[in-house]
């Protein structure tokens, strides 16, 4: 999936912003359908990707949703699950069986699943940063202090407060 880290990111003469993903069957691991010029749409919840495309790697609706259109339509697509490759990462994340007409788009769900952001200076897709962990500290279990990886520890300290580890 490296060809996906830098190629493909453009934007278009109407300001939007496109990139290449590849999209893959979680149980077939290696079936992969690469879909360029894709639209980035934050206002997108789901991941819209055509129909013929996600039944051609063996995807199957696993449940009917309904959506409102931009013009207030209301509209009924299958969902299912599929791993998702952009900005040199990936996530498993729900996608839209997108009909004829239907646009094709990134959505926010798999952008926060990525763990990428718009970087409107660059215009591309950019890492979003270290990924907010529930605890930071004490484990569940051994109630034993967690010693944070030596990496890590500036960010934690500038942003979190945290300490060195004894």
């Amino acid at each position: 999936m490296g060809a996906l880290a830098g190629d493909g990111r453009m934007l278009d003469a109407m300001g939007i912003l496109r990139t290449t993903i590849a999209i893959e069957h979680p149980a077939r691991r290696g079936t992969v359908v690469e879909l360029s010029d894709v639209i980035v749409d934050t206002g997108s919840e789901y991941t819209w990707v055509p129909q013929p495309v996600l039944e051609s790697i063996g995807l199957v609706p696993e449940r009917v949703v309904d959506f409102v259109t931009a013009d207030g339509r209301q509209i009924e697509r299958g969902v299912g699950f599929a791993n998702i490759y952009a900005g040199g990462t990936s996530t498993p994340d729900v996608v839209v069986f997108a009909a004829r007409g239907d646009l094709v788009l990134l959505g926010a769900r798999s952008l926060d699943g990525l763990n990428l952001r718009i970087d409107l200076g660059s215009r591309t897709l950019v890492p979003g940063g270290p990924v907010p962990a529930a605890v930071i500290g004490l484990t569940g279990y051994a109630r034993e202090p967690l010693d944070p990886h030596p990496a890590r520890l500036p960010y934690l300290r500038e942003n979190l407060g945290v300490r060195s580890p004894r």
